[in-house]
């Protein structure tokens, strides 16, 4: 389905690995120091890379609407 759509199949992982890393920073965070800052910064990245592939998602949509209603 999501084929022809690689930027929604990349903003939909890259939620899949934020919402990973959410759920593991409490676990992980109260053991180490560097661990709660390295998870604080790959929370970061991912929440940035969500964004730019979300706004990749629906420019890519778009163009695909204005493609189809300019040939029809």
């Amino acid at each position: 389905m999501l084929k022809n759509y690689p930027s929604t199949s990349l903003f939909i992982l890259s939620v899949a690995v934020f919402l990973g890393i959410l759920l593991i920073q409490p676990i992980v965070g109260p053991w180490h120091v560097s661990c709660s800052i390295t998870l604080e910064v790959l929370r970061f990245t991912a929440s940035v890379t969500c964004a730019f592939f979300f706004f990749c998602a629906v420019i890519e949509n778009a163009h695909n609407m204005f493609f189809r209603n300019r040939h029809h």
